[in-house]
């Protein structure tokens, strides 16, 4: 990348990270908010259900669009080879931390 791309490749991720946890602080959110309906001995209000999980949906689906609004802004500055190369070191990202997590839980630890 050269400075201009690194600048803005920078300002987006830093852009993308804020709104990828504001997002996510938004989902367990309601789905405490569904915990809270969904309590034992404790009758749901159907109203609310339905408005807690058509804001689950909604929410994904702006997860979706957001994803999508990110990759049209890293393709106004990042070749089609630069974009695949992001994508590809995500994934690997994604994965290492997933093997990482997998090893951490008790089941998996030698001796647990």
């Amino acid at each position: 990348l050269d400075e201009e791309q690194t600048a803005r490749f920078r300002a987006t991720v830093q852009r993308q990270v804020r709104e990828r946890r504001a997002s996510e602080a938004r989902q367990r959110q309601l789905v405490r908010a569904l915990e809270s309906q969904l309590r034992s001995g404790v009758a749901a209000d159907v109203d609310s259900l339905n408005a807690i999980l058509e804001a689950i949906s909604e929410s994904r689906q702006a997860r979706v669009d957001l994803e999508d609004q990110y990759q049209a802004e890293y393709a106004s500055f990042l070749s089609p080879v630069q974009q695949a190369q992001l994508v590809l070191n995500l994934a690997r990202f994604q994965r290492q931390i997933q093997n990482l997590l997998r090893r951490r839980t008790p089941g998996n630890r030698p001796g647990g």
